[in-house]
């Protein structure tokens, strides 16, 4: 199952939402749900790519993968 750390890397690549989905194997609304957290939050992409998991899911209230 891909972790939000793999769905915003992704993002931050350059793919599309729903690329990201197909390539992932989620859903398109779970990929959106994270991205759209990511976006609220303003972070950078430094900040993403350097955070585990666990904290951008507490720290940054990102929904889980359901």
């Amino acid at each position: 199952m891909a972790t939000e750390k793999e769905i915003l890397l992704c993002f931050l690549n350059g793919d599309s939402q729903r690329r990201i989905a197909s390539y992932l194997k989620v859903s398109w609304n779970t990929v959106f749900r994270i991205v759209s957290a990511y976006m609220a939050q303003k972070l950078e992409a430094s900040d993403a790519s350097g955070l585990t998991s666990a904290d951008l899911h507490g720290q940054y209230e990102l929904l889980e993968l359901t």
